[in-house]
């Protein structure tokens, strides 16, 4: 097991993520001029997987024709135009295009920025996770909570200790399906939870108000349309269980309020929600 973010990541998950941040095959992002100027290839976007999506942040990316390049192909084109087709990657906002200035110890070039391939990964996944999940995320403090805290919770919320500390096996599962399955609900944990069924619950399973310090009370933000944001739990002893995002490399972590308050401020509006007890 390898610690990322304070939580053990095992071989086959960490050959995973490699596979997802750098696939043999890429898209690279263009409008036809744009192909046409760079002697691409390039067709509508075909359909992408859900990590493909969050690898390459496809909500962001505006331009309407895909180039399916794999690294050979890449390396093949000439300096200024791999130049041209990596500059208009930044346009065009995809994801996994990396800074070379950070990651001088692991890429040599001459260019600013880089995009990630199997080769440039290969003998450095533990070091290059490590960092880039550091670059977003804080790490996990679920080893701080004591026995006390998570006994005191538990009666209320039944799977927070196991789910707290992991990652989910893909992308797909959030922040709502996370506070759900924390609180007892069956296989939330791997669902993209959408909003109807988390308010549905929150309207079912909780009342409005409570003291945060406290074990078991929901934290929904809202946007100024209403619409709910970003949901986590509290713990006990000043502590919270929530997920960052949907994505792949997103892990389900224990953060402290405080933290979690900072991380979310300009979310929307914050509210508290108590958990009913549960029966049997």
């Amino acid at each position: 097991m390898i610690p990322i973010l304070n939580i053990p990541v095992d071989a086959a998950l960490l050959a995973r993520w490699a596979g997802w941040l750098a696939p043999e095959r890429q898209p690279f992002f263009l409008t036809a001029d744009e192909a046409k100027a760079l002697g691409l290839v390039a067709e509508p976007a075909p359909d992408f997987t859900p990590e493909q999506r969050d690898t390459f942040q496809l909500w962001n990316v505006s331009a309407p024709l895909v180039a399916m390049l794999d690294e050979a192909a890449f390396l093949a084109l000439p300096a200024g135009r791999r130049r041209e087709l990596v500059e208009a990657q930044l346009r065009h906002k995809r994801g996994a295009v990396a800074q070379v200035e950070m990651w001088r110890d692991v890429v040599d070039t001459d260019e600013a920025h880089f995009i990630w391939w199997p080769s440039i990964l290969a003998g450095h996944e533990t070091l290059i996770f490590s960092r880039l999940l550091a670059e977003e995320r804080l790490p996990c403090r679920h080893a701080e909570v004591s026995k006390a805290v998570w006994d005191k919770a538990a009666p209320l919320l039944p799977r927070a200790r196991e789910l707290a500390g992991t990652f989910a096996s893909g992308s797909g599962p959030n922040c709502f399906g996370t506070v759900m399955a924390a609180a007892g609900v069956a296989g939330a944990e791997h669902e993209w939870m959408q909003r109807e069924p988390f308010e549905a619950w929150l309207s079912a399973c909780t009342v409005a108000g409570g003291e945060p310090t406290t074990p078991g009370v929901v934290l929904v933000w809202r946007g100024d349309n209403g619409l709910v944001q970003h949901a986590a739990l509290t713990l006990g002893g000043g502590y919270t269980l929530h997920k960052p995002s949907q994505g792949w490399d997103s892990p389900r972590q224990v953060l402290k309020l405080a933290e979690v308050q900072v991380l979310f401020a300009e979310m929307g509006e914050l509210t508290y929600h108590t958990l009913k007890p549960r029966t049997q």
